[in-house]
C-alpha cells in the first residue's frame, strides 16, 4: 500500500487489484497449486472410472464441475486471513468509509489468478474424458461464465471464517449452501448441452445458472463486508 491512500473507490479497487495480482504472480504458489490440484483430481477420477469412453463422457460434467468447485474453494479459504492479522484491514477501515471496493478487488483478483488459468485447462479436461472438442469448448466457456458464483460464495465464506478466527474447513462448510445450487444447475446445463439430442447450449438451466451468478454478485459482497467489520470490532 502506498503512503497516500486512493481517494476514491475506483482508485482503491484498481490499486488493490494491482497489488494482489502482483503478489500472486510474484509468489506463484497459489494459482499453480490450484491448477495442480485440479489436474490431480481430474486425473485420479479418470483412472477410477476406467478406460470406457462412454463412462468417462457421462461422468465428465459432474467430475469437472466438482473439481472446479473444490479447487476454487481451497484457494480462497484464507483470502482475508493475512490482511486481518497484519492490520491491513484495520488501516483500510480507518481510511475508507466502505470496504466494498476491497471485497470486489479480492473477487477480481481471484477471478484473474484462479478462473483464467483454469480456463486454459478445462477444455483439455473435457477432452481427457472423451468429450469431442466441439462440445468441450462451449462446456468450458459455460464453466468459466459461472465460475464467479463459486468465487463469490467462497469469498463470503472466507470472510466469515476470518472474522470468526475459525479453520478453513468450517469455511467450506459455510460455503456449501451457496455452491450446491451452482453445482446442480451447472452439471445439469453441461449434461444437457453434451447430450446427442441437444441443438443449442442456451437452455432454461443455462439462464438460471447465469442469473444465479449475477444474483450472487449483487447480493453477497455486502455480507462479506459485514463479516469483516464484525471481525474487526
Amino acid at each position: 500500500m502506498s503512503d497516500q491512500p486512493p481517494s476514491s473507490a475506483p482508485q482503491m479497487l484498481k490499486a488493490l487489484v494491482a497489488r494482489d495480482v502482483h503478489l500472486a504472480l510474484r509468489g506463484g504458489g497459489g494459482w499453480l497449486q490450484t491448477l495442480f490440484f485440479f489436474l490431480i483430481f481430474i486425473g485420479l477420477s479418470g483412472f477410477a472410472l476406467g478406460p470406457g469412453a462412454a463412462a468417462l463422457r457421462a461422468a465428465a460434467p459432474a467430475i469437472i464441475w466438482l473439481g472446479l468447485l473444490l479447487a476454487v474453494q481451497f484457494s480462497v479459504l484464507d483470502l482475508f486471513r493475512s490482511d486481518m492479522e497484519d492490520g491491513t484491514l484495520q488501516v483500510l477501515c480507518a481510511e475508507h468509509k466502505s470496504l466494498l471496493p476491497y471485497v470486489f478487488a479480492r473477487l477480481v483478483t481471484a477471478f484473474i489468478t484462479l478462473a483464467l488459468p483454469l480456463a486454459l485447462i478445462v477444455p483439455l479436461a473435457f477432452v481427457m474424458f472423451s468429450v469431442p472438442v466441439g462440445g468441450a469448448v462451449p462446456a468450458a466457456l459455460l464453466l468459466m461464465a459461472a465460475s464467479p458464483a463459486l468465487i463469490i460464495a467462497g469469498v463470503v465464506a472466507a470472510a466469515v471464517s476470518a472474522s470468526a478466527r475459525t479453520g478453513g474447513l468450517l469455511g467450506m462448510g459455510l460455503a456449501a449452501p451457496l455452491v450446491v445450487p451452482v453445482l446442480i444447475f451447472g452439471i445439469g446445463t453441461v449434461e444437457a448441452g453434451l447430450s446427442p439430442a441437444a441443438s443449442q447450449w442456451v437452455s432454461p438451466q443455462t439462464l438460471l445458472l447465469l442469473a444465479l451468478t449475477l444474483f450472487y454478485g449483487v447480493v453477497l459482497p455486502p455480507f462479506a463486508v459485514l463479516a469483516i467489520r464484525l471481525g474487526l470490532e
